[in-house]
């Protein structure tokens, strides 16, 4: 893995070659510049204690591959305006191996994390249908709508 100063911090989604790719490529695309640890390595302190990220994404990525001290450290980014994105999968949220229920991540975000297994696996893929128009979604491509294959069963928090 390469250092370099990049806005992003992503963390998870199996590796670059594989599952990560796509949202690898739509930052790539955008020139969003990026630091990766895939969902099997166990986050870098360094990257975590000398990089300024302005976006940390976990995906696919376990809370065991987090030391207190790094979840310490990305609750303090988040509090100091960073921004935190947990994107659903086995390991986000609670999953099969997530682990995030009960933790400072759960605090941060905002929604609520089930102690027990949250995913919810569709029997066929569903397709995404845009709602309501939102400077996030503006430029992504919804003339063929992404499918999804399952989610993970959150509550919103009162904010």
């Amino acid at each position: 893995m390469k250092k370099t100063k990049t806005p992003v911090l992503y963390l998870g989604d199996t590796s670059l070659d594989t599952a990560a790719s796509y949202l690898a490529g739509v930052m790539t695309h955008f020139n969003i510049g990026f630091d990766y640890i895939a969902s099997d390595e166990a986050a870098d302190q360094v990257l975590l204690d000398e990089a300024e990220y302005r976006l940390i994404i976990l995906s696919d990525y376990p809370a065991p591959n987090l030391t207190m001290s790094q979840v310490e450290r990305i609750v303090a980014r988040v509090g100091g305006g960073a921004g935190l994105l947990m994107i659903g999968g086995w390991d986000s949220f609670q999953g099969s191996g997530g682990s995030y229920s009960g933790t400072a991540i759960e605090e941060v975000l905002p929604v609520w994390i089930s102690p027990a297994d949250d995913r919810m696996n569709c029997s066929f893929p569903c397709l995404v249908h845009k709602l309501e128009e939102h400077p996030v979604l503006a430029d992504l491509p919804f003339g063929e709508p992404p499918c999804i294959g399952g989610y993970n069963r959150v509550s919103p928090k009162n904010c």
